[in-house]
This record gives C-alpha cells, structure tokens and sequence, in this order.
C-alpha cells in the first residue's frame, strides 16, 4: 500500500512495498515539479521510470575488505542518451544495452 505524509506543504509518498513501475510513472507525472527518488535491485524498471540512475556500491580498503556503508560508484544520465521518457523503451537497442552495462558493474560492488 502507498502511504502518504504532509510535512510543511512537502510531499512525501513511501512504498514500503515492491510497487510496478507504470504506478511509479503515474505518482511522478502528477506534477512537473515533483522528485521522485525509487531505491532498486530491479535494473529493467529503474531504466523504464528514471532520467537519472545512480549506482550505490561500496568501497574496499587496500586488503580488499569492504567498508561498511554505500556511495554512489556511478552515474548515468539518461537523458543525455536519449533514453529517458520513452514510452516502449524496452524495445529499442540501448535499452539492452544499457541493462547488460549495468548488469557488469553490480559484480564489481
């Protein structure tokens, strides 16, 4: 279920729950103003709803252990590659193209 806070005049909208995308969609097209910030494993959605990916992923000291926390590793911007706002972008070459580039860089984190 979707719950809704109001905090001076601040909209916040938490999903505790796997939610589909095309409700994504739906909430943040409400208005142009709107952020909408969704935290992910599901690669193909992040690239369906988003402009903007960011990839957490943490951090090794110099013998290889990791260090506790995430940072961002990377950031990709969709528009940039003109695949953001795209109705049918599960069709298109660099939909797949980007999923099997972001699929190498989650081994590494």
């Amino acid at each position: 279920t979707l719950s809704s806070v109001n905090r001076q005049n601040n909209n916040l909208l938490m999903c505790p729950k796997k939610i589909d995308h095309h409700t994504i969609l739906k909430v943040s097209k409400v208005d142009e103003l709107n952020t909408t910030i969704v935290i992910t494993h599901d690669i193909d959605s992040a690239i369906r709803i988003a402009d903007t990916i960011w990839v957490l992923g943490r951090d090794f000291d110099a013998q290889g252990h990791p260090i506790p926390g995430a940072r961002i590793q990377s950031t990709i911007d969709l528009i940039s590659r003109g695949l953001a706002w795209h109705p049918d972008i599960e069709s298109s070459p660099e939909f797949f193209a980007l999923t099997k580039e972001l699929k190498r860089q989650f081994v590494a984190l």
